[in-house]
Parts: C-alpha cells; structure tokens; sequence
C-alpha cells in the first residue's frame, strides 16, 4: 500500500502529463491517497508492532488488527 503511494506521488512529480495538471488538483489527490492508505498503514504498523515490541503474541496482535478494522470501518461507514 505503501508503495503504490509513493509511486503515485514520484509519478505525480516526474511524469509529464501529471505535471500540466493544476497543483491543486495534485494535492487533493494525494491528500485522497492518504487518507484512504492511512488508517490501514497504521493498522500494519500498530500489529507488527505489538509483535515485534513483545506486547502480544501473533495470535493477540491478529486480534487488535481486527478490532482496528472494525474500528476504522465503523468510523467510514461501511460497517455492515
């Protein structure tokens, strides 16, 4: 997800028909980018870290992942 984000924003940069584009357009589209790849960044982030930081087990940080998802789609709306 990452990377998909960085590779819209150097092809944003560097490619010529990205940049006859408005500026502002540019930024409302990163910014789109990553409010849409935010949360779920944050969520690897936050499990590997409980993981790596010896807090939890896989087990248990597989468990906070969820609560995070559901959290983060609960915020958005999508919860069904």
């Amino acid at each position: 997800m990452v990377s998909s984000f960085l590779m819209v924003s150097a092809g944003g940069i560097f490619s010529r028909t990205w940049s006859k584009r408005p500026r502002s357009l540019l930024a409302r589209l990163r910014l789109a980018a990553i409010r849409h790849l935010g949360p779920m960044v944050f969520l690897i982030i936050v499990v590997i870290g409980f993981m790596r930081g010896g807090i939890a087990s896989p087990y248990e940080a597989a468990a906070v992942g969820v609560f995070g998802a559901l959290i983060v789609s609960a915020l958005r709306g999508s919860l069904t």
